[in-house]
This record gives C-alpha cells, structure tokens and sequence, in this order.
C-alpha cells in the first residue's frame, strides 16, 4: 500500500445484494445465497437503479475496473479501448510501479487544459477524461512505465446477469442496500417494507448530498474481500435485530 492512500469508493453489486438479503432475514449472518436467488434481487435492483437515475441529481451509476496495460515514459494520454464497454467518465484512477499504488486526483477536462506543461515528465498526479474521443489526460507525462487501473462508469449498463457483478459509488451503498431491502420485503411479502423504504429514503437524501470524488473507503485494488470493508450505517439495527 503506497503512502498515497489510494482508495475504493466504490461497493460491489453482491455485497448490497447480500446485505438486503441479511437485513430481511432471507439468508443468515454468514450465509450466501443461490444463483436464483442472486439474479433475481439483480433484476429487482436494476430496476429499482434505473428509477432512481430518472429522478433529478440522482448520480447512482456502474463502473467497472479496467486493467489497461502500460503507461511509458513520455506518456501523457491514453484512450479507452474501443473493444471496452463505452464509459461516460472516470470516477478513480491509479498507477502502479514494483508493487506501490499511486492515486491520481481525477479532474475535469478543463481544470486539465488550464495546467501548465503537461508534457514534463515525473510522476503523473493528475488525470482527466475527455468523453468525445475516450482519452485519459496524465499531468504530467509519465517519467517511468506504469500500470494503470482506472474505474470507467459505463453507459447504461445492465447488470443483471449472473457474473454482472459490477461497482457502484460507495457514497450510494447505503441507500442502495435499503431501496433493495425494501422491494425485496415487498417481492416476499415481509412487513418489513415500508421500514426500509424509510430508510432508503434517508440515505438517499445524503447520498444525493455527497461528493463522489471525497469519499473514501479503502484500498483501491479490486480484491473481493475488501468489498465488505465498505461503510454501512453504523446504526445499522434493522427490523429483526441487529446482525
């Protein structure tokens, strides 16, 4: 882990379909649910996300995590590979060199133009997307060859197949895992439908109040089992109990 702090903010799609299920008693504390069981809260939850995105403000969208080769000495651009899943912007971006994480501030395109010398070459601190032609823009020039990792949001993406385990902001966990909770209860029949809707509705509000890009998690590498790490209410006593 480098001395940059690299970090997630993002959660895994499983990781709230398995917490609505938790919170609603269908599966135990530790327990993992069948694939029917998986794929249908996914299409419950596609559902629920894209009613959410045609509400104003809401900014609740998927990415993935792309893995996309190197970045060399002299390098100050980078296009998205036309073969990839067409993607509206970065929301997180780092570079990698023996084994050390380096997290780029992601930046608009115009905040970019504005600096200085972009081909000098050092360390890249910086990076912004520029959707017209799919390019990532380093300031500065890459002084070295790096591994670039960066999470795209895709454009209208499904996600509900059963390997569509897809990211989502982690600012949106919450709200995410509540909304689903509650149409989950709804879908069977628990009274716990309207406690969570409650719930959801609150998140929402601070989700739609929080800044993407100064929320943070933990490491940014793309490991499973750091998905659980992700910050959940920490009053989280839900209908039954707490778990």
């Amino acid at each position: 882990m480098s001395i940059y702090g690299v970090q997630k903010r993002c959660v895994r799609r499983n990781e709230i379909i398995y917490r609505a299920l938790r919170r609603n008693q269908i599966i135990g504390p530790n327990g993992t649910p069948d694939t029917d069981q998986t794929t249908a809260a996914a299409v419950a939850m596609e559902e629920m996300v894209r009613e959410w995105q045609n509400d104003a403000g809401c900014r609740c969208w998927i990415s993935d995590l792309y893995n996309t080769g190197a970045l060399t000495a002299g390098d100050y651009t980078f296009t998205h590979a036309n073969g990839e899943s067409q993607i509206l912007d970065i929301e997180a971006a780092y570079l990698t060199l023996s084994g050390t994480n380096y997290k780029l501030d992601v930046i608009t395109k115009s905040e970019y133009d504005a600096l200085s010398n972009p081909t000098t070459q050092d360390l890249p601190t910086k990076v912004a997307f520029y959707p017209t032609d799919w390019t990532l823009y380093f300031w500065e020039a890459a002084d070295n060859t790096y591994t670039l990792y960066y999470y795209g949001i895709l454009v209208d993406q499904s996600f509900r197949g059963e390997t569509d385990n897809y990211y989502f902001p982690g600012n949106w966990a919450n709200a995410l895992s509540l909304g689903l909770s509650a149409v989950i209860a709804d879908e069977y029949g628990l009274p716990t439908r309207d406690y969570y809707e409650a719930r959801s509705r609150e998140a929402r509000f601070t989700a739609l109040n929080t800044d993407i890009r100064e929320y943070g998690i933990t490491d940014l590498d793309g490991n499973l089992e750091e998905i659980e790490e992700v910050d959940f209410c920490d009053d989280d006593y839900d209908y039954y109990g707490s778990y």
